[in-house]
């Protein structure tokens, strides 16, 4: 299957990014986009779990940014306190364009809401 994502996917996202953020914000366009569909054969579905004795507070925010000075970022549920659940992928969006890019958390999202690390 090819994971690339298509042009219509991606430019929904940054609508939907630039709409949150405003006509201002400055949010760059991706060099690449990726999807899976693990319900798709031969995976059928998946899950996540953290290794026993891994210290997730440390690990998801370094997943965000996980090769300082390479222009790669990871969004998705699978690193953050929202496992399994779209709010998961959503929060770790969030809290990167906060911390890596330095756009402001959109107007109608509370400061105090947890994100999660």
């Amino acid at each position: 299957m090819d994971a690339a994502a298509p042009g219509t996917l991606v430019d929904e996202a940054q609508r939907q990014l630039r709409e949150l953020h405003g006509p201002d914000a400055r949010i760059p366009e991706p060099t690449s986009a990726y999807f899976q569909d693990w319900v798709q054969d031969p995976y059928g579905a998946a899950y996540h779990f953290w290794q026993v004795g891994a210290k997730s507070w440390e690990i998801m925010p370094r997943m965000r940014h996980p090769v300082p000075g390479a222009n790669l970022y990871v969004c998705g549920d699978g690193w953050s306190t929202g496992q399994g659940w779209v709010y998961g992928a959503l929060t770790q969006a969030e809290l990167m364009l906060e911390e890596h890019f330095g756009l402001p958390r959109p107007t109608w999202l509370s400061p105090d809401v947890y994100l999660g690390w």
